[in-house]
């Protein structure tokens, strides 16, 4: 979900929140809107897991995997997985609505 783009870590989600913005189907979120970018400080990391030290805070909504349907699908849309679950390293795990 942690994107860096020249040195600067950053984060993609919602504002509003999915709750006010967004359906959902099989396929997953549907967005009405495009996600803005929330910087964020990193901390330590591995090949699984990135600590977040400060940009967001707990029960914010992230963007944790995006996907686009080829131009073949019948119905090209963009889904998008938003995360819920909790941090690694033992810190500060969010999820949840950001702004709520």
């Amino acid at each position: 979900a942690v994107k860096t783009q020249n040195g600067q870590s950053y984060v993609l989600a919602f504002d509003p929140p999915l709750s006010d913005a967004a359906s959902s189907d099989a396929a997953g979120i549907l967005p009405k809107t495009l996600p803005v970018q929330i910087p964020v400080e990193t901390g330590i990391s591995d090949d699984m897991n990135i600590e977040i030290t400060s940009g967001l805070n707990a029960g914010e909504q992230i963007v944790v995997r995006t996907v686009t349907a080829n131009a073949a699908s019948a119905a090209s849309r963009t889904t998008t997985s938003v995360g819920a679950g909790r941090g690694g390293f033992g810190g500060g795990g969010f999820g949840g609505a950001r702004g709520l």
